[in-house]
């Protein structure tokens, strides 16, 4: 959704710029850049996602005998110790 809200953002300046209004298409730019770079930290997703996985009960199960961790690895490679 942000990429396609940058790229009206740039298409709005781009046109704005074609009909002599330079200083507001020069705004859009950098508020476009802007916000390209603030989506790019990651707060906006942090901060939709705390209220989200801040409610989730934490399960500590006690670890059996029979339990397994399996281990998905497509490039994994066996060595001579297994």
């Amino acid at each position: 959704m942000i990429l396609g809200v940058l790229l009206l953002m740039v298409a709005i300046a781009t046109v704005l710029i074609r009909f002599g209004f330079k200083r507001t298409s020069r705004v859009l730019y950098v508020l476009a850049a802007l916000a390209f770079l603030f989506a790019g930290t990651g707060i906006p997703a942090n901060i939709l996602l705390g209220r989200l996985q801040n409610e989730l009960p934490v399960r500590t199960e006690a670890w059996g005998d029979h339990n397994v961790i399996i281990l998905l690895g497509a490039g994994s490679e066996m060595t001579d110790q297994g």
